[in-house]
């Protein structure tokens, strides 16, 4: 009756401590914490206490601690994430308040946590009989601070001594959960995997027998893991078998924890069975379980586990060749990550932005991998003090290098180098090439020797020799060295000879034309067409058209002009499907040679006609001005290449016939045509023009510059300056026009005398221009010609193609101007945070003139990127924006258009190329007032104007840009005529023609800057 009386205080205490408990939850189950949740409970005198502490699905540590905090007790169960933890609190003789810590160690919520108190009295001889059971069950529980084997025994001990002592009292369920967490710290503390699973197996039959499915869930998850780690131990068949053993047992727990409610525990079975697969390379099996899992955990609350799986779901997509799966779990990731305090979350989310950035550069999405890896940089370096940022710094410079942003790579590469850790060899080993391929191309010799000496300096120099004496062949021959090129050539074939069958075949290939235009020698027809067949079947399009140039330019030396012709017209068609339909595999090979290849091609094409030279400079254009289709390749073509690219010289044959192979297919299937334009196009194109309008486009590629006039009658060619001095007079008169007392007009003169005096008898009263290089973004009609602008005689337009211009040379429409978006940034070089109303006198200028319904206003605070999301925008016949902006003519993707800050958020927002590029207008024209073109380190041959162009291809078929923004007052006055013209002629170039000369007719001094700035682009 004692005993009895004594279980009824004993379970009063516990009901009485639970309805407090639950209160206390019910006030703080709503919010997710990792952080502690603390208990008070109360230890009476001579009583003996058993905490029972549980938290659902999570590993956690428990804390108790006396007055003064004195530390009483610690848990932890290494590996555990079911079941709960018992904590001993021997007997005392005074009365005193304990506190109880439970620590998650993820987020959870405050419900999944619960906490059972037993007592014990000192005094009775059958309740001390279960607090010995319990204490030696508690001692196997106790946190090791410093575990070792004999550690871990001593406590497997404690808990078997613990189940006989149960055992002897008849309580079964207690028995079994001291027999299983012996088991469990046999497999996670002493490492014995046979051990473990013949004990599990054990507690699985007894707890089956006994009724007890939780610690039969418990026993098949100990033995499904002990076979995996047995499994990761062994190697061949051993391996083999354990992981078939292991898959039925994760099914069967996957299913128990179903039925008993164990969300999370059945989705991280499914996911280690993906893993068993994984191992065995059975790739499709494996993320068969891991989106089974992720189906599972996805509707809960654990992030952590979440992005677990999809991190390793990703990498097997990689590894399947799924790029698109696993780019689309890491945004998913990211997406998390993001959602959550940055701070706590920082270098988390930088991790994945990185891997998301890697794996895009890996398999060639540069532009792409780009922004995610600046965001990755810019959070490594905030908070990521105590780990260093330069892995991140180095892939987010091979994006910049495969762009050809070269000077923005040289800076981060350097600096990325001097934080990057010696043992990523292979890392830096490619930085540094690199380095040296820049300096290379930038004309910066000694600078490249130095980066090829700390490349050569890298253990991991080794294991890419040859390919390293062939970039620095190819380093002297960029320096005039063609005796010491030559020597390193021979070097780098002798050094690949059966190790590195490509890099045998380019240096051998090169080797020949250096030969050849040396006057060293020659190579056999036999040699190169050999190293030739091996490269363009290489599976790898950066040597297919590297290889493709050498001919091309081999062929040019032999004098077979017409072979080479054929030739360079149909590399001109690879390189075209590669940056249209498989973007990025060229990019940097596009970035550096693109110069050579197009000297070629032009220098061909000039040796045939005027009219041959005219289609070589449109299909040029028509190269340069690609965007990447979005009927991109399946990711197996990508990842076939990326194989090629990455496997051991010694082992590339089969991955390189895979990935020939593969490319040959697409582009069999890929739906794809050259885009080259034909002579008879030219001519049909130039027969609509009027007698009074000529086509006129000039080529530096050569020692002298050439003009292609072109008109009704035919065209012709003409060799006029030399190239590199009248280079540099562009670029002196460009910076004198807007520079303030400059004399510019000596400049003009000469200019003019050298570009336009020997065509003044051809170009018709209308010029059509087909800018590209030097003359690309400059005003050609401030030129002079006998003391006279260009633009007081003639009408110049600047137009991006001569096939299929003539509709954008006829009248606006009738009901041009029904609808007009008119946007502006009236704060431009005023005070940031003021917000008072301000306004622009260019906005008024042209809101007077189109006042009505269909006039859209937006400015100030309200110009934000959305604005551009709606209808008035797609649908005006007229877009005015007077917003500041820049046009880089070296890197159009890096123009932009200053959008307004917001009150709270009062940086600065941009209107990007790609933006304007994604929303389709019906513009007739679209007018740019306060645009600077900057950077003319263009190449010669570079056509692109970022954000024009960008508008041209979203619809709008003709833009009037600023070359340089004038102040409010000069643009409005400008304006303001231009509209009165327009408005009553509907001929956009007569009224800008006009509007120019009537500036210029009414110059009372020095007014250049005032009319010449503003130009006229057509589709």
């Amino acid at each position: 009756m004692r005993l009895l009386s004594h279980y009824l205080n004993v379970f009063s205490l516990v009901v009485a401590f639970l309805l407090w408990h639950s209160v206390a939850l019910a006030q703080t189950s709503a919010s997710p914490s990792a952080e502690a949740a603390e208990y008070m409970i109360y230890q009476y005198p001579g009583m003996t206490l058993v905490v029972i502490v549980d938290v659902r699905e999570a590993e956690f540590d428990t804390r108790i601690t006396g007055p003064e905090g004195t530390l009483v007790s610690e848990a932890n169960v290494p590996g555990r994430l079911i079941g709960p933890v018992y904590q001993y609190i021997a007997a005392v003789d005074t009365p005193r308040q304990l506190m109880v810590e439970v620590r998650p160690q993820q987020k959870v919520q405050r419900s999944r946590i619960s906490m059972k108190l037993l007592q014990f009295p000192r005094q009775d001889p059958n309740a001390q009989l279960q607090a010995k059971a319990y204490r030696m069950l508690s001692h196997g529980m106790e946190r090791v601070y410093r575990p070792s084997g004999a550690t871990w025994a001593e406590r497997t001990s404690s808990l078997r001594n613990a189940a006989r002592v149960f055992a002897s009292m008849g309580n079964e369920e207690m028995q079994l959960w001291s027999e299983y967490y012996a088991a469990h710290l046999v497999l996670h503390g002493v490492g014995d995997v046979l051990l473990a699973r013949e004990r599990a197996r054990r507690v699985y039959t007894a707890a089956r027998r006994a009724g007890l499915p939780a610690i039969e869930l418990l026993a098949a998850l100990l033995e499904a893991e002990s076979l995996m780690r047995e499994a990761e131990r062994s190697v061949g068949e051993q391996a083999t078998a354990r992981y078939e053993q292991a898959h039925p047992l994760w099914e069967q727990v996957a299913a128990m924890a179903e039925v008993l409610g164990f969300e999370n525990e059945r989705g991280r079975s499914l996911y280690r069975d993906g893993i068993a697969y994984e191992r065995q390379d059975r790739l499709d099996s494996a993320i068969e379980r891991y989106e089974q899992a992720l189906a599972v955990i996805a509707p809960g609350p654990d992030q952590e586990l979440l992005n677990t799986v999809r991190a390793t779901a990703a990498a097997a997509y990689e590894r399947s060749g799924s790029t698109s799966g696993a780019l689309g779990l890491l945004e998913d990731i990211t997406g998390d990550l993001s959602e959550r305090d940055e701070a706590a979350m920082a270098l988390e989310l930088a991790h994945n932005l990185y891997e998301r950035g890697r794996l895009l550069n890996e398999t060639f999405r540069f532009a792409e991998a780009l922004p995610v890896l600046e965001r990755a940089l810019t959070l490594r370096q905030r908070h990521g003090a105590s780990e260093p940022w330069g892995p991140t710094g180095l892939e987010l410079g091979r994006s910049q290098f495969a762009l050809g942003d070269f000077d923005t790579a040289l800076n981060t590469l350097n600096d990325a180098l001097l934080r990057t850790p010696r043992a990523r060899a292979g890392e830096r080993y490619r930085a540094l090439g690199a380095l040296a391929s820049i300096a290379r191309d930038q004309g910066m010799h000694a600078e490249a020797a130095e980066y090829r000496r700390r490349q050569e300096g890298a253990a991991w120099a080794e294991v890419g020799r040859a390919a390293f004496l062939y970039e620095s062949a190819m380093d002297a021959r960029a320096r005039g060295d063609s005796a010491e090129a030559l020597r390193l050539l021979g070097d780098a074939r002798t050094e690949a000879k059966g190790r590195d069958r490509l890099t045998e075949h380019r240096a051998g290939l090169q080797r020949c034309l250096l030969l050849r235009v040396s006057g060293r020698g020659s190579c056999t027809p036999q040699q190169v067409r050999e190293s030739l067949a091996v490269l363009k079947r290489s599976g790898l399009p950066s040597l297919e058209v590297e290889a493709g140039l050498a001919w091309v330019q081999l062929l040019q030396r032999e004098g077979q002009t017409d072979q080479a012709r054929d030739e360079v017209n149909s590399l001109l068609d690879t390189v075209q499907f590669y940056r249209e339909r498989l973007p990025g595999v060229i990019v940097h090979w596009h970035a550096v040679n693109r110069g050579e290849l197009f000297s070629a091609y032009l220098e061909l094409a000039r040796g045939v006609s005027a009219l041959e030279t005219l289609r070589a400079l449109e299909y040029i254009r028509r190269l340069e001005g690609i965007v990447p289709q979005e009927r991109s390749p399946e990711d197996a073509v990508r990842t076939a290449v990326q194989r090629a690219m990455t496997a051991q010289p010694t082992a590339i044959d089969v991955p390189s016939r895979q990935a020939h192979g593969a490319i040959r297919r697409f582009r069999e299937r890929a739906d794809w045509g050259n885009a080259r334009p034909t002579t008879a196009d030219i001519r049909a194109a130039l027969a609509q023009l009027d007698r009074r309008t000529s086509v006129l486009a000039f080529d530096f590629s050569g020692e002298r510059v050439h003009a292609v006039t072109a008109s009704q009658e035919g065209a012709r060619l003409h060799r006029l300056a030399d190239s590199a001095r009248t280079r540099t007079r562009l670029d002196e008169a460009w910076a004198a026009i807007q520079a303030p007392e400059a004399v510019v007009e000596p400049l003009l003169d000469r200019l003019g005398a050298d570009l336009l005096e020997p065509l003044a008898d051809v170009i018709g009263d209308t010029i059509l221009l087909m800018p590209s290089g030097p003359v690309n973004g400059f005003p050609l009609d401030a030129l002079r010609v006998e003391g006279r602008f260009l633009a007081v005689r003639h009408r110049l337009v600047n137009i991006d193609s001569v096939i299929g211009i003539q509709p954008a040379l006829e009248a606006l429409s009738s009901d041009f101007g029904l609808q007009v978006f008119l946007a502006g940034n009236p704060r431009a070089g005023r005070e940031l945070f003021s917000y008072g109303v301000t306004t622009s006198r260019e906005i008024d200028a042209v809101r007077d003139r189109f006042v009505g319904d269909g006039l859209h206003i937006v400015q100030g605070v309200a110009l934000r990127g959305d604005e551009f999301q709606d209808g008035r925008y797609a649908n005006a016949s007229l877009i005015h924006l007077t917003m500041p902006g820049r046009v880089d003519l070296a890197h159009p993707d890096d123009s932009r258009l200053l959008l307004s800050g917001e009150r709270e958020r009062p940086t600065a927002d941009f209107l990007r190329p790609a933006d304007l590029r994604s929303i389709p207008v019906r513009a007739e024209l679209a007018v740019l007032g306060g645009t600077a073109f900057v950077d003319r380190k263009a190449p010669y041959f570079a056509s692109q104007l970022g954000l024009l162009h960008d508008l041209n291809q979203a619809g709008a078929s003709r833009v009037i840009a600023s070359l340089w923004p004038l102040d409010d007052e000069r643009s409005a006055t400008f304006m303001e005529a231009f509209y009165d013209r327009l408005v009553q002629e509907k001929d956009v170039a007569k009224a800008l023609h006009d509007t120019r000369k009537a500036l210029l007719d009414a110059e009372t001094g020095p007014n250049l800057v005032q009319w010449a700035g503003f130009q006229l682009f057509i589709r």
